[in-house]
């Protein structure tokens, strides 16, 4: 039996989002599940598609167990800013690589 906590670990990447469970001493409990992120060619992508994208691996990754969880860790690229307006709304595309200049 896995020791406690059971952590759920989410990447919120620039190319992929990840999310995989853990034990209470870090090993992976279950296989990595992927899910791509829309990246245009110049760089950015839509707030929608990406947040939809990390939805995504988290909900097959919850599909895929049905043990509590009992944490989450998230980490996210630095490198991704999103502009927001009024209401905490997107007001510019997501920035990623190579629009920081």
């Amino acid at each position: 039996m896995a020791s406690r906590p059971v952590v759920l670990a989410v990447d919120a990447g620039s190319t992929t989002a990840k999310a995989q469970f853990f034990d209470g001493r870090g090993r992976a409990l279950a296989p990595v599940v992927r899910s791509r992120v829309a990246i245009a060619a110049d760089g950015t992508a839509d707030p929608a598609a990406f947040l939809a994208s990390v939805e995504a691996a988290v909900d097959e990754a919850l599909r895929r167990r049905a043990a509590p969880v009992d944490a989450v860790a998230l980490s996210c690229a630095w490198h991704g800013l999103v502009g927001l307006g009024a209401g905490g709304r997107p007001t510019t595309s997501s920035l990623t690589r190579g629009r920081m200049s």
